[in-house]
């Protein structure tokens, strides 16, 4: 690791088993986030690596020791502005140029990983500490079928990795899950996931470890919904039920592609 003065960054990371498992050797982020890396407005063409989802409050992001904090004030829902919120491209959604920002988007032409490593201040099995991938073209309107990828969304009645893999079509979504089993929220642990669209499987890890694996044709996925799309990362400190307050830490994240 070492420091530019604004960021930690590591200058050689190693490439995670899941991206080598599929020879993702190229790091296309690695990025330990900062406040000011967050457009709090959501706009800013490629000035920003992260933009604020909903115009959310400054007060619901912080540092915890070097680490970018997402705070959830005890609520339950999508309530926007009482919880953290931000992703790595614009709230423009004008065009592909509009949306990118300082951090690239991810084809789904082409495999790649994606991974983060997060901690949260509670071990709770209701917080939403969600991890997870968006459709570029969703947002702008000219897609009807896309992928979510959702790495993480936490609690479901589990304290582990509760992962799911959706067919968006037409406003109605077809999903698979898988359960990672039990992890401690409190310490930090790497929770990543792999996307392949020749071997039309996407694998969950945690720790480095595959703990489940879906293929695309289990939730009817045709290649329209992610051959030519552009997806990116977003994060998200939510409830899925009650209103436990609570703060996620993101201490790095990361996206790995063929060389």
């Amino acid at each position: 690791m070492v420091s530019d003065g604004a960021h930690w960054t590591a200058v050689s990371p190693p490439v995670p088993a899941g991206a080598a498992a599929l020879g993702l050797t190229k790091n296309a982020i690695w990025l330990a986030p900062k406040q000011s890396d967050i457009s709090m407005t959501g706009k800013g063409t490629g000035n920003y690596n992260l933009y604020n989802v909903s115009n959310d409050a400054t007060e619901l992001y912080a540092t915890t020791n070097g680490q970018l904090t997402l705070i959830n004030m005890g609520v339950s829902g999508n309530a926007n502005m009482e919880e953290g919120n931000f992703q790595t491209v614009t709230a423009d959604n004008s065009s592909l140029a509009t949306l990118v920002g300082q951090l690239p988007m991810l084809s789904g032409s082409s495999a790649f990983y994606i991974e983060w490593a997060m901690s949260t201040s509670v071990q709770n099995s209701t917080i939403w500490p969600a991890i997870w991938l968006w459709c570029a073209e969703k947002n702008l309107g000219t897609t009807t079928q896309w992928m979510e990828l959702d790495v993480n969304e936490s609690g479901q009645n589990s304290v582990g990795l509760f992962g799911t893999l959706h067919y968006w079509n037409n406003g109605a979504s077809t999903q698979a899950t898988v359960h990672g089993g039990n992890v401690d929220y409190t310490t930090t642990n790497l929770y990543g996931a792999s996307f392949d669209p020749v071997g039309q499987t996407v694998t969950w890890y945690v720790n480095g470890t595959a703990v489940g694996s879906h293929s695309l044709s289990s939730v009817g996925m045709p290649t329209s919904a992610y051959e030519g799309m552009h997806y990116f990362m977003t994060m998200e400190a939510n409830n899925h039920s009650g209103t436990v307050p609570y703060e996620m830490y993101i201490e790095y994240f990361s996206a790995w592609i063929a060389p």
